[in-house]
């Protein structure tokens, strides 16, 4: 067993499911084209291809990464981690400005099923990640709180949510569940770091503002099965980023910085590492290595990140916007050799579902695609 599940998760999973779709409504009220319920604004969707790489390392020969030379077609999203879309790197009340979590999603074309869940594209297997080693809430139990929070502080008018009452609740001397208290200073630690522009080391942004989408590190931040005898975590790391000074000012300036880059055949292709970090099953902590999202794996000498594959991403006009809409992601889009784990991965399956779902029934109500 790779997994601990808490008792009633199933419950805690379904009003999440239940409550994204309220939000839903509530965000996208009247004949509004209703977008995802999280990663709301695309920054662009592209073609690349995923080619497998040699390790020398048997082990990690699973899946899409079976054979050593292969190459994929595939698309990737790149993305505001954001419910609504608003300025890449809005201002607060202060007027001071903040950096933001930001997603890059591979869906790798034309590989093996059956599929855990069924993709309208067909047989595909989906990388999911944010720029982030970990997500900021650590299960369904604290995430269950966080979306009744959402759901009563979203404002359509201004493009608006307010987690702030997450931590209210949670950090408040009435609540006497001492690890979720625990858990919350973590959240609130993690967010603080994502949203920095600058600090100390270990208090610091996990990274500074990339002058483009295209020169973050991403990483799958939750676990997964690697075969029989494995699981893993897994990053994308471009191979050449552009590091310079941005004007994070400019509301669009992540889309404007990275159809600059697509368009500049000087520059040559957009190259990323896709890396991958193992356990065998006899040496995990189910607790902290698979139930516990915000939990890094710790860097010791037989956890360090393989090269397994190296995504390519030529110059080129992006999809359009329509195209990018279409298309649906999901870290369940994989075959059981990849299987997700641990509570967040569980709780995503539902959520991804559910919106998949009313988005689809909206869009055909409507007349209209988003």
């Amino acid at each position: 067993m790779i997994e601990n599940l808490p008792p009633n998760e199933d419950l805690q999973i379904q009003e999440i499911a239940d409550l994204m779709v309220e939000q839903l409504k509530k965000r996208y009220p009247g004949n509004d084209p209703v977008l995802r319920g999280v990663h709301a604004k695309s920054h662009g969707c592209v073609s690349a291809t995923f080619e497998v790489v040699d390790t020398g390392k048997p082990e990690l020969r699973v899946g899409v990464l079976s054979e050593p030379g292969r190459v994929f077609k595939a698309l990737v999203r790149f993305s505001n981690a954001a419910t609504f879309v608003n300025d890449d790197s809005p201002k607060d009340s202060s007027g001071a400005q903040s950096h933001g979590s930001r997603g890059m999603a591979i869906k790798i074309l034309e590989a093996a099923g059956p599929l855990l869940e069924p993709d309208p594209a067909g047989d595909t297997q989906d990388f999911l990640m944010i720029n982030s080693p970990v997500f900021a809430f650590a299960n369904v139990e604290d995430y269950v709180v966080l979306s009744r929070v959402l759901l009563a502080s979203i404002d359509p008018t201004t493009h608006g949510d307010d987690a702030s009452g997450f931590f209210k609740q949670l950090l408040a001397p009435s609540n006497t569940n001492g690890e979720q208290k625990t858990r919350a200073q973590e959240t609130l630690g993690i967010v603080g770091r994502i949203r920095s522009l600058a600090g100390a080391a270990g208090a610091g942004p996990f990274q500074i503002p990339p002058a483009s989408p295209v020169d973050n590190d991403y990483f799958g931040a939750a676990t997964f099965k690697l075969g029989e005898k494995h699981i893993m975590r897994f990053r994308c790391t471009p191979m050449a980023p552009k590091i310079e000074a941005t004007d994070i000012s400019k509301p669009d300036y992540l889309r404007a910085n990275f159809l600059l880059r697509l368009r500049d055949a000087a520059a040559g292709d957009i190259v990323f590492k896709f890396e991958i970090r193992t356990k065998t099953l006899e040496r995990i902590e189910i607790d902290n290595d698979v139930e516990n999202a915000s939990k890094d794996w710790k860097d010791d000498l037989d956890d360090q990140w393989n090269h397994v594959a190296t995504l390519t991403i030529p110059c080129q006009e992006p999809l359009n916007d329509e195209q990018c809409e279409k298309l649906e992601f999901s870290p369940w889009h994989c075959t059981e050799d990849f299987r997700p784990l641990g509570g967040i991965n569980r709780l995503r399956r539902a959520a991804y579902q559910s919106s998949a779902a009313f988005r689809a029934a909206q869009k055909d109500s409507r007349g209209r695609c988003d």
